[in-house]
């Protein structure tokens, strides 16, 4: 194994597979599969192109960073590159698509350099799924520069289709990545004018390939970015964050000291959808696990209150009950909700020991301080100030408190993603696990702080509380989720809804089970009520009792964004197959179980004659060997194979 870091070939800069007249560099992938060119032109901008075997898939996409101090997109001439380098990184994840992982890429870093002197790195890498790159800023430490402007643009071909969704408007409670996946669309549609442009990630099928685009990498040192809401010609642009985030109370434009290493820009690219849906792109491009011990670190289910009582966890009666149904489900944790600090009827100290005693572990909520009123009372809140946080933690921690869940982040601005890594790390410090909500997205956290299982950033099951449209539209949104959002990290959907809220749902009983196998998230807040579990047939209470949240393996199965979706999760020799319909309309499903390398019975929980009817089957089933499954419209299945 040859692990390479890319600050020792940027800064180091022992070089020269490229003489000063050269104009163009590209980097192929282990397999040769993925290319990605960079040319750098006669005015000195600089362009690069995606190839997929040998054919380009995405071409004359702009670079370049605008700084306060220096324009680095134009005029610039070629300073050095390196010698092309192996990366072969093993590394573990506690939860995930699959727990162990592979980081394999070959990577090229080169120089440029504008008239002033000042000086703009590029580092390219390329996998067998796709290609990454990031910009470098080799300046003086002890400095600091401020990026006005990033000019990195995706540029696809006007044929193509698309899937993605809208950056949300600034409001009390976004953008926190919950507007619904559209799609498919024309490439180059504009966003709604009453949205702030499209949010990461961004699919696109055109002729035989999908690609997807997305960031990693994002730390404290810049902002998340999202693209602009005009991409004319099909050409994404990257912008920073709006001005109004976060109350306003820290600048858009992110500060970078220097040096500065910037976050990655990804774009995922197969002639096969399961490439995409399959790919550990995200984490691949993060930093290591920085946390020495581990083992404390569990992923669960857990049971939820606020589903069903949205003021339960200010009823001490109430969230009992949740910390039994936990305990009787065998799942992991309790969730206890907004609104705690003023239980009635007993408090959380006494909540922990009792369920403690029920071999069950809490995870208790916060607001983050992004549903101020003031940015000052903002700055003001729990976990905002590193002082508070960190004695708050503290005292959860010793009372046997396992974890939380932070609320109303509302932005991607630099000072929030400082917040972000503060709580993480804080978190670990206490031997807490972490839940984002009301948040950004995920951008591979999970494997530089294990102790991050979940983020909300996905307009999910609670939506049936406020929101009118959410029944119809959210079916083939779920769908398209699978293939976007969960594609780059874990998705607290919070499933498996069966008794209805103010917005009764259109989804069966089956679909609303499948969705804990569908989706993937390092804890599974399985959302509603004892009463409503216990009216489930017992073959369904046994498969909720069983179903893992950790893969050692996760394999796309079938389906079309939208349309509907299978996917397989192994947990050591137990295959889970889950499917949901995201259309209105029966259909019988056939696929094949072409990873299964034996033969097996497979027991199926399915739609019955109605959509709050279930019904149970077995199949035998071999390698490579075709099952049709009937679903309901909205309808779903679960298989189970031991």
């Amino acid at each position: 194994m040859k692990k390479i870091t890319t600050l020792s070939v940027v800064f180091g800069m022992v070089l020269f597979s490229c003489k000063p007249s050269d104009r163009s560099w590209k980097v192929d992938s282990p397999d040769g599969s993925v290319t990605m060119q960079l040319a750098l032109s006669d005015s000195g901008t600089l362009r690069y192109s995606v190839l997929l075997n040998g054919s380009v898939v995405m071409q004359e996409c702009p670079m370049g960073i605008v700084r306060g101090d220096a324009d680095l997109s134009r005029q610039l001439a070629y300073q050095s590159a390196s010698d092309i380098s192996l990366i072969d990184e093993p590394y573990t994840l506690k939860s995930g698509k699959q727990l162990v992982c592979r980081n394999h890429a070959n990577e090229i870093s080169l120089s440029f350099e504008n008239p002033e002197g000042e000086v703009l790195g590029l580092v390219m890498r390329a996998y067998d799924d796709g290609v990454a790159f990031r910009y470098i800023f080799p300046g003086r430490t002890g400095t600091s520069v401020v990026v006005t402007e990033e000019l990195t643009g995706f540029r696809l071909p006007p044929e193509g289709i698309s899937w993605m969704h809208p950056y949300d408007r600034v409001s009390g409670t976004s953008p926190a990545y919950e507007t619904y996946y559209q799609g498919p669309m024309p490439v180059g549609t504009a966003a709604p004018e009453e949205m702030n442009g499209w949010a990461f990630p961004l699919l696109f099928q055109t002729a035989n390939t999908w690609i997807l685009v997305s960031e990693s990498g994002v730390d404290a040192s810049y902002c998340g970015a999202h693209l602009g809401g005009d991409p004319q010609g099909g050409l994404y642009r990257v912008n920073l964050p709006v001005k109004d985030e976060a109350l306003d109370r820290c600048p858009r434009e992110p500060v970078v000291e220097m040096p500065g290493i910037l976050p990655w820009r990804f774009i995922l690219v197969s002639e096969d959808i399961s490439a995409i849906v399959e790919s550990n792109m995200t984490t691949n491009l993060t930093k290591e696990n920085r946390l020495a011990d581990t083992t404390w670190i569990r992923p669960g289910r857990a049971s939820w209150s606020w589903w069903s009582e949205e003021l339960g966890a200010r009823d001490y009666g109430v969230l009992r009950k949740y910390v039994d149904l936990a305990a009787e489900m065998g799942w992991e944790y309790s969730l206890v909700d907004a609104g705690w600090p003023n239980m009635a009827g007993g408090d959380i100290e006494q909540l922990a020991e009792y369920a403690e005693g029920k071999g069950v572990d809490l995870l208790v909520w916060y607001n983050s301080g992004g549903r101020r009123h003031t940015s000052e009372e903002a700055k003001q809140a729990t976990m905002y100030v590193p002082e508070k946080r960190r004695k708050e933690f503290r005292r959860i921690h010793e009372m046997g408190i396992k974890g939380v869940k932070v609320d109303f982040f509302n932005s991607d601005k630099q000072c929030i993603i400082y917040q972000y890594m503060g709580i993480l790390r804080d978190a670990a410090d206490n031997r807490l696990v972490v839940n984002f909500h009301g948040c950004t997205l995920p951008r591979g956290w999970r494997r530089t702080f294990p102790n991050l299982m979940t983020m909300e950033a996905v307009n999910g099951q609670e939506a049936y509380r406020y929101n009118s449209s959410y029944p119809e539209e959210s079916p083939a949104h779920q769908v398209i989720s699978v293939f976007t959002r969960n594609v780059v990290g874990p998705m607290d959907f919070t499933p498996v809804g069966i008794s209805d809220r103010r917005y009764p749902h259109l989804t069966s009983h089956a679909f609303e089970l499948a969705q804990a196998v569908v989706y993937e998230s390092g804890i599974t807040h399985i959302c509603d009520s004892p009463e409503s579990y216990h009216a489930l047939p017992d073959y369904a209470v046994d498969y909720l009792k069983r179903v893992p949240v950790a893969w050692d393996e996760t394999r796309f199965v079938d389906g079309y964004p939208g349309e509907h979706v299978i996917m397989g999760r192994r947990k050591g020799d137990t295959w889970y197959v889950g499917c949901i319909n995201g259309e209105k309309e029966a259909k019988e499903i056939t696929f094949s179980l072409s990873f299964l390398e034996r033969d097996a019975v497979m027991e199926v929980i399915v739609d019955g004659s109605g959509p709050e009817l279930l019904d149970y089957q077995e199949y035998e089933i071999g390698h490579g060997q075709e099952l049709t499954i009937s679903v309901l419209p909205f309808g779903g299945f679960i298989g189970i194979i031991d």
